[in-house]
């Protein structure tokens, strides 16, 4: 008797009952699906994607057909999906460091002299400003000493592999993600307060730029938090 192919059936039903940052290290142009349909995929990803739906009153199958169609469109075109899963330490802390820290500490103090600039030239009529601005402040400062932690302190200990000090990677990796926890808060807080980073009618063009920076820092630190928490530290407590 012929037998019914079921796989594109199990391929379409199997992402609502997967970890969301396990979805992304397997497929990562997930993370532009999970970004427009509002999924965190860097701090809230050791949650299964379909609880993360369901908390929001969304259907916990909501996605499948996105992703499914995401990855067979991404197989014909490259063979693969490109993934960070199978790269060494080394190499992904310096990817990370050159990547992400780089675009940081490039982007941080423009942003600053943004925030000051609309604030000074809106704030009166929208008064949200303020809060945008201490905010973006308070993550500004907390990240400039997160990205010294991490290249002083923890990715050292990660490379060295010296099991006499797991106790120290496992300490530092505690702190690393309850500060990833943090900026994660801060940045739903900017987006809501910030409509989804939307210019309103009466902005300027400074305005509109600091919007569109502050959503590029959003996607750069969600997939940077991403490959940390979900790859580089996923399984620090057992191999350090």
């Amino acid at each position: 008797m012929k037998q019914t192919d079921t796989s594109s059936h199990t391929q379409t039903t199997a992402w609502h009952n997967r970890r969301i940052g396990d979805i992304v290290v397997a497929l990562p142009q997930a993370a532009t699906l999970f970004r427009s349909s509002g999924v965190d995929f860097c701090c809230g990803g050791h949650r299964p994607l379909g609880d993360a739906l369901t908390a929001e009153g969304r259907a916990p199958t909501e996605l499948d057909t996105a992703l499914d169609t995401l990855r067979q469109r991404v197989e014909a075109a490259a063979g693969q999906p490109e993934t960070f899963e199978n790269m060494n330490r080394a190499d992904l802390t310096a990817h990370i460091e050159t990547r992400h820290h780089g675009y940081l500490r490039e982007a941080l103090p423009r942003l600053g002299e943004l925030a000051q600039t609309v604030l000074a030239a809106h704030g009166a009529n929208h008064p949200e400003l303020f809060r945008v601005h201490a905010l973006f402040g308070r993550l500004r400062t907390d990240l400039e000493s997160h990205l010294i932690k991490e290249e002083t302190a923890l990715f050292p200990l990660l490379l060295a592999g010296d099991p006499a000090r797991s106790g120290d990677v496992v300490r530092l990796t505690g702190e690393i993600r309850d500060e990833h926890e943090t900026a994660g808060g801060v940045l739903r807080d900017l987006r809501t307060l910030t409509e989804g980073y939307t210019t309103p009618a009466d902005g300027c063009p400074t305005y509109h730029r600091f919007m569109d920076e502050l959503s590029a820092l959003e996607a750069d630190l969600f997939e940077h938090i991403h490959l940390e928490n979900n790859i580089l530290l996923r399984d620090t407590e057992v191999s350090a």
